[in-house]
């Protein structure tokens, strides 16, 4: 069948990113930073992490690639009223008691590419060198799946506040698709659902 001629839509899964910068993490023992509000077209379904010392970000000769732990002890990935995870992770970096970020880091791959085997670039000792926390909310509600959703992330720390000059980087993965017309050649954003 010749769709050409045919004034058919032809459906295109893709996933997007959208990346926030939080300037600077407030020095308290827990902040929360409201990121986006989200219609049902841009659902997130993966967050990535990645906490900076300033110093590291501002100069040329500096690695940029380098995160930090900031002495987190917890992160929570809000969608209107989920949360994500549903445990607290009740980290403490300086006891090498960090397995479920490492878990999240670990599963990242056969989550978002849908295979078995996972290759992290990381192992359990670098990944405390370099960490990147991963936020796995792809299984939502039906009640978040079809409304708007306000994307809000917690943190916290063990000590009475976050290292000063701490800058904080989301990088949010959605799953969308859009519709192409090969007759007229329009394009439009379809909702998944």
């Amino acid at each position: 069948m010749n769709k050409v001629g045919q004034s058919t839509n032809i459906q295109i899964a893709h996933r997007k990113w959208d990346l926030y910068e939080l300037p600077t993490l407030r020095e308290t023992s827990a902040d929360i930073w409201t990121l986006k509000t989200s219609n049902s077209l841009e659902r997130p379904r993966f967050l990535i992490i990645g906490f900076q010392k300033n110093e590291n970000c501002d100069k040329k000769e500096k690695d940029a690639t380098e995160f930090t732990t900031a002495d987190v002890s917890d992160i929570r990935l809000y969608l209107n009223s989920s949360v994500y995870p549903y445990e607290r992770w009740n980290l403490e970096f300086s006891k090498k008691l960090y397995a479920p970020a490492y878990y999240n880091y670990e599963n990242f791959q056969s989550s978002y590419y849908g295979r078995e085997m996972n290759e992290p670039m990381l192992d359990f000792a670098e990944y405390l060198q370099n960490p990147v926390f991963i936020i796995d909310c792809s299984r939502q509600p039906e009640a978040v799946k079809s409304s708007t959703v306000d994307v809000k992330i917690e943190f916290q720390t063990r000590k009475t506040k976050f290292p000063k000059d701490t800058k904080v980087y989301a990088l949010i993965i959605h799953d969308t698709y859009f519709s192409y017309n090969m007759l007229n050649g329009s394009v439009a954003n379809r909702s998944l659902y």
